[in-house]
């Protein structure tokens, strides 16, 4: 028995031994925002207005002297909140619990950095934010807006990367 020849029989030299990390890299700060954090601005919006029309209260609402874009706005606004004001008290916990190292004599401080990175984080949830209103205020029932929004965020996250890498290779 020659352990060494079966470690070697069973070492993976192409990177496959982890696929999670082959196709999507590290589980870090940028995976969160653009993976998890944007479905999770999808699965908030889907039926923000489509919904409302499925069950008949998007009718209620419009009857009374309320104009149709103080409603998608404060029902924006409400649920915009209630998906960053939890990554945001994350992101503050964890630069409590693991700041970021001081920067060293002449160096730049890593805080423009870093608040700069949590604003663009923003704006990437605020832009899938957006897309789900609109789709589920283009589509009549909730059902058919969360399949349009899962194809499209399985197309951005899956697909278009990968023939982004088989174009540049052609």
């Amino acid at each position: 028995y020659n352990s060494s020849a079966a470690e070697m029989r069973l070492t993976n030299t192409q990177g496959l031994d982890n696929l999670y990390g082959f196709f999507h890299g590290p589980l870090d700060f940028s995976f969160l925002v653009t993976v998890v954090m944007t479905f999770l601005a999808l699965a908030f919006s889907y039926n923000a207005v489509s919904g409302e029309k499925e069950s008949g209260t998007l009718g209620l609402m419009l009857s009374n002297s309320v104009l149709r874009s103080r409603i998608v706005t404060a029902k924006a606004a409400a649920q915009f909140l209630m998906l960053t004001l939890p990554f945001l008290a994350g992101v503050a916990l964890s630069l409590a619990l693991a700041p970021p190292p001081a920067a060293a004599a002449g160096a730049a401080s890593p805080w423009p950095a870093l608040l700069t990175a949590v604003a663009f984080s923003l704006l990437t949830i605020a832009a899938f934010f957006n897309l789900g209103l609109l789709v589920s205020s283009l589509t009549r029932q909730a059902v058919t807006s969360i399949v349009v929004l899962l194809l499209v965020w399985t197309a951005l996250f899956a697909v278009v990367p990968r023939l982004s890498v088989i174009a540049t290779r052609l």
